[in-house]
């Protein structure tokens, strides 16, 4: 009731009423990796207003449940791109995030991709890049 009542006082924005409407598994059913122009992985299809909802969310407020849909499909590709590697002795993949500049560093307190990553399980690598 209380929860209620302070939506009506302080309502969400878009993008977190959409967050917080989506499922997993609606979520995961749009994992749809593909290789850009460029050679990167694209895993969710960007224009989608869910994908977004969830990225802006993530890189934004620090959203919990956006953060776990986003590892879940990391950690699901990671585990698709394991399986494809079964052959060689030792797969372990490293998620490099970009780097924040310092100014935007200390104002959001946090890298969105360092935290997708603690979420997906996966082995990331700081400092690498600058």
């Amino acid at each position: 009731m209380l929860a209620r009542f302070l939506e009506f006082l302080f309502p969400r924005a878009d993008t977190a009423r959409l967050v917080a409407q989506t499922s997993a598994v609606e979520f995961g059913a749009l994992l749809a990796p593909r290789i850009t122009e460029h050679g990167i992985p694209a895993l969710l299809p960007y224009r989608h207003p869910m994908v977004r909802a969830v990225i802006l969310e993530a890189k934004f407020h620090r959203d919990p449940k956006a953060l776990a849909l986003l590892g879940a499909a990391l950690a699901e590709y990671l585990g698709s791109m394991a399986e494809e590697s079964a052959g060689f002795e030792e797969t372990r993949f490293c998620v490099v995030p970009v780097p924040l500049g310092p100014a935007r560093r200390r104002s959001r307190g946090y890298n969105q991709v360092e935290e997708v990553a603690k979420c997906a399980g996966a082995h990331f690598a700081t400092g690498m890049l600058r």
